[in-house]
């Protein structure tokens, strides 16, 4: 008898019915109509975002591209508190990060987390405002299902094998790897080394079924446009990136170019240029550079 289990086990094709995945579909398909919310992947936070794309969905490569100081890792964190925290039952959210230690990646979730700024966190200069805001949050983050790794020069394989112990340990819904432009690559040609890397996360996420997103910069030769809004020409060495990803968003704040004196609050463009199962479009909002914290705007 056992040895016939064994035979049939053997001898299972390697490919479904396709009667078999509509069953699948149909459960999901009812799922989604039965659920109160219009967000069947992982939440961005973001209103407007979030019904756009309906969440980043298991099996996604999210693309979060933009020049420097427009708010890249901001957001991949803002996103980060959003989906392990603020979000119920979605689930834990790993981080690489290839440019920042450990600690600061932490102070910039608790910093967003708290509404508290930055600066004065890290010069030590906190108010007496602060440590309320700072305690609370630090209790939400502690208790989080966050979890980092600070890896400078990390290569490919070695990526993917902690991705792969992320998701095996803890169960991870979504990684965010910081970021495309940093990570070194065997080819002789870059163009290849970065084609590469993408394919292989765009793999790795559909095979574990978990969210990947991928911070990149773009071209700083935007900057000689009147318009310097990011295209999808404009991601930097792409490659592959721009076929490989199922959501490209760039990130665009036009005071970086002209500066405003009002620096308590400044808008964001969040330009979803491409998105394999939906529309593109532009989302606004808010951003408080004291906090590196993106916002939604209110409703007129």
């Amino acid at each position: 008898m056992q040895r016939k289990l064994n035979k049939d086990v053997d001898q299972a094709p390697p490919y479904n019915k396709v009667s078999e995945v509509l069953k699948k579909s149909i459960r999901k398909i009812e799922s989604r109509y039965e659920s109160p919310k219009n967000i069947t992947g992982a939440p961005s936070g973001y209103v407007d975002l979030d019904l756009m794309t309906g969440g980043f969905q298991p099996g996604d490569l999210v693309v979060i591209a933009g020049r420097p100081s427009m708010g890249k890792t901001s957001l991949a964190l803002n996103i980060a508190n959003s989906v392990a925290i603020e979000a119920e039952g979605v689930g834990p959210v790993g981080i690489i990060t290839l440019e920042s230690t450990e600690e600061q990646v932490t102070e910039k979730l608790l910093c967003a987390l708290a509404g508290v700024n930055i600066n004065r966190l890290r010069s030590g200069r906190l108010t007496e405002v602060d440590w309320p805001k700072l305690t609370k949050a630090a209790g939400r983050l502690h208790d989080s299902p966050i979890f980092v790794k600070s890896a400078p020069n990390l290569a490919l394989d070695n990526l993917i094998n902690l991705v792969r112990g992320m998701k095996n340990d803890q169960d991870v819904r979504l990684v965010i790897v910081d970021y495309l432009q940093l990570m070194p690559s065997v080819e002789e040609s870059r163009t290849q080394g970065i084609s590469n890397i993408s394919r292989s996360l765009k793999g790795l996420a559909l095979e574990l079924g978990i969210s990947v997103l991928l911070l990149s910069q773009v071209n700083r030769s935007l900057e000689l446009r009147n318009d310097k809004r990011p295209k999808l020409m404009d991601l930097r060495d792409s490659g592959s990136v721009e076929e490989d990803a199922d959501i490209v968003l760039f990130v665009y704040r036009d005071e970086v170019y002209e500066p405003s004196n009002d620096y308590t609050e400044s808008r964001a463009e969040i330009i979803v240029a491409k998105q394999r199962k939906g529309d593109t479009g532009l989302v606004n909002l808010g951003f408080l550079p004291d906090s590196s914290l993106f916002v939604n705007l209110p409703k007129d």
